[in-house]
């Protein structure tokens, strides 16, 4: 063959140019569907985080999972299990038992994940065993012993019990646990239960104590007025009672808006003192709330003071109660007085 001839053309040369160029293409789009499953399945795990309102630490606990997920199973599995919440569920709990379940601050954000994903429905909060669904999830804790468990039955009468199936147990016979349960509309409840039987992972729990409510992240605008005394821990002097009116009061705190300088009111007093500085912690604050047709008196301390605008203070209160009772009427009032998402 002459060095600048061109070889001779043949069909089959054609035929594997196209076979070639079909495999080429093939492959390109086999990596592009792979590649589009895994972005619609991440974009799922956002997509459903944002609908049911998770947390920030919720998500990227959530998104924990979803690179164990994606290392154990392949696209074609979770592809067909996504958006199966049984199937879900049943991967989230193994991801749990094989990771999760020794960690305990990431149990209760697991109780978190678990109850906005899964259940729908729900009391606004809990104030008895009345409120509780059954097969809900709760973490249930000793001194030395969590597990994330779910509500098997609930007893009303003749005393308050229910039945709890584990994901893991060890020797808990009459042993006093805690269990913390969860709603997304107002945050977690404490109660405190004795063991009375144990049948391998499910425990018989007698309630021993009301719900007590751990968090609360809702706040109302309902206006409520009141009046409030300052009165010095060391120095024996105190402030006459001074009237607010509150546009957001929630289970932490209230924001209260006075007419009266309280800060200078303060200054002026210890400076009789020799005192040049107001600390906070030095003063006892004593709150009268006017709820409806209600009034209430609170303890509590002072997180700051402003002036919002022209003969106008505002005051931001934090509550130091520990009653449960006061607890449940706080609650009640905001839950029937539009609540929205506290920034107290």
């Amino acid at each position: 063959m002459k060095i600048l001839e061109w070889p001779e053309f043949q069909i089959v040369h054609v035929w594997i140019l196209l076979i070639v160029l079909i495999v080429i293409i093939l492959i390109f789009n086999t990596i592009y569907y792979f590649k589009y499953l895994e972005k619609k399945n991440y974009l799922f795990f956002l997509t459903i985080s944002k609908q049911k309102k998770l947390s920030v630490k919720e998500i990227e606990l959530l998104l924990d999972f979803y690179n164990y997920y994606k290392q154990n199973y392949s696209i074609f599995t979770r592809n067909r299990e996504i958006k199966n919440s049984k199937l879900l569920k049943k991967r989230l709990l193994e991801w749990y038992i094989k990771v999760l379940q020794n960690d305990k601050h990431s149990n209760q954000l697991f109780l978190h994940i678990l109850r906005n994903l899964f259940f729908e429905l729900g009391t606004f909060a809990i104030s008895s065993i009345k409120d509780l669904d059954i097969y809900e999830p709760v973490l249930v804790l000793t001194s030395s012993f969590f597990t994330i468990g779910f509500v098997e039955s609930v007893e009303e009468k003749p005393i308050p019990k229910i039945r709890i199936n584990l994901l893991k147990s060890e020797n808990l016979l009459s042993k006093k646990i805690e269990m913390i349960f969860y709603r997304s509309s107002s945050g977690d409840y404490k109660t405190i239960g004795e063991i009375i039987g144990v049948e391998d992972h499910t425990i018989n729990v007698i309630i021993k104590t009301d719900f007590e409510p751990l968090s609360f992240n809702l706040m109302t605008l309902a206006k409520v007025s009141g009046k409030i005394k300052f009165k010095h821990i060391n120095l024996g002097i105190e402030t006459n009672e001074i009237d607010f009116i509150s546009e957001k009061l929630s289970l932490r705190g209230i924001k209260i808006y006075s007419l009266v300088d309280i800060k200078k009111l303060l200054r002026d007093l210890l400076k009789e003192h020799n005192i040049p500085n107001i600390i906070w912690e030095d003063f006892r604050v004593e709150i009268q709330l006017n709820l409806e047709d209600q009034t209430f008196f609170l303890t509590g301390k002072i997180k700051d003071i402003y002036k919002s605008e022209k003969n106008r203070y505002l005051v931001v209160f934090e509550f130091q109660e520990d009653n449960s009772n006061m607890k449940k009427i706080l609650i009640s009032f905001i839950k029937n007085n539009f609540p929205i998402p506290e920034k107290l």
